[in-house]
């Protein structure tokens, strides 16, 4: 199972906000764990361009950043560097950049995406002060991001 979570980041008042979230199945059989992380960050990349343009009406998307962030290295590189990776991951790294996205690292442990695929029960996911608000550091300055190592 590959989730996506959405979140708002209001900079001024230091708080941050989850939008929605999504899981999706995989298909049964025959797809790497690299690609059902690339189906994950194509999912992902639409629903932010889905939310940007909702945000528009409202004034609140301008100046906005559509950060995507995986914790998959190697889709994180997939996406950087277009490239010969084969029809399967060039079509989708083509839909990936047409949103004109900034790709960055989570670290698994933030990537709270995960927590549905983890089997985190619905009753957990609706105490989770982490799930409704995002990972601490989303609401500091991008400077003090997590990096990737």
């Amino acid at each position: 199972m590959f989730s996506l979570t959405p979140y708002l980041v209001h900079r001024g008042c230091g708080q941050s906000f989850l939008i929605f979230a999504k899981s999706r199945i995989p298909p049964a059989q025959g797809m790497t764990i690299p690609r059902l992380e690339l189906i994950a960050a194509l999912i992902s990349s639409g629903a932010i361009a889905y939310v940007h343009r909702h945000l528009q009406p409202l004034q609140l998307s301008e100046n906005c950043p559509r950060i995507l962030r995986s914790d998959s290295k190697v889709v994180l590189q997939w996406i950087a560097n277009p490239g010969n990776h084969g029809r399967f991951v060039d079509n989708r790294h083509t839909e990936i950049r047409n949103n004109k996205l900034v790709c960055r690292y989570v670290p698994a442990d933030d990537n709270l995406a995960d927590a549905v695929s983890r089997r985190c029960s619905p009753r957990e996911l609706l105490h989770h002060p982490l799930w409704w608000k995002g990972p601490l550091w989303l609401c500091k300055d991008p400077s003090e991001w997590p990096k990737r190592k």
